[in-house]
């Protein structure tokens, strides 16, 4: 009998499919990972029913599944990203999907990133990877047009308030002890 693979197993195969460009093959394995965490879900809980050796299952070749035509199942894919008032939101939560990526991108871990948003648990933070990495090009520009309204914003505010600005840098330069 083999040994469950361990979830950083998992994440660090994911990453390794999606940095060599294979996709459709991290989106399987996030599938399997998933369906392999549900299924012991089932089994710790008693639903499961019809396997009697569980051992025989590979994590990677999944329980056939009444949709095994090889359609998609539309009403059993999760959503783990929604786009809300024009910001893309981790689903059922208020965590931003920017926050992720922000993380993604300096290389944390899926793990960390539970750790740094309690909210969230390690399948969400998963399917919203996968699901930026599915539509990289869509959120790089997405987050690139964020970035540029802030700076916008940013110098609006400062052309807007430069009065203000410029009194309280004289405060600050008053206060401070000469040396």
């Amino acid at each position: 009998m083999s040994p469950e693979p361990r979830p950083v197993d998992v994440e660090r195969g994911l990453f390794h499919l999606v940095d060599s460009g294979r996709l459709e093959d991290a989106e399987m394995l996030l599938s399997s990972a998933l369906s392999l965490a549900s299924g012991r879900q089932a089994v710790a809980s008693g639903e499961q029913a019809g396997y009697a050796d569980d051992a025989a299952v590979s994590p990677l070749c999944p329980r056939p599944s009444v949709c095994d035509d090889g359609s998609k199942a539309a009403g059993m894919q999760k959503e783990y990203v929604q786009k809300t008032e024009g910001a893309y939101r981790i689903a059922g939560t208020r965590v931003s999907l920017d926050s992720l990526v922000c993380l993604y991108r300096e290389g944390m871990s899926a793990e960390s990133m539970v750790e740094s948003y309690p909210a969230l648990t390690l399948e969400q933070v998963h399917g919203a990877l996968a699901f930026y990495l599915a539509n990289q090009s869509e959120i790089d520009a997405y987050l690139a047009e964020g970035q540029h309204a802030a700076e916008a914003q940013q110098r609006q505010s400062r052309q807007t308030n430069a009065e203000l600005i410029a009194k309280l840098q004289r405060a600050r330069n008053a206060s401070q002890i000469p040396g």
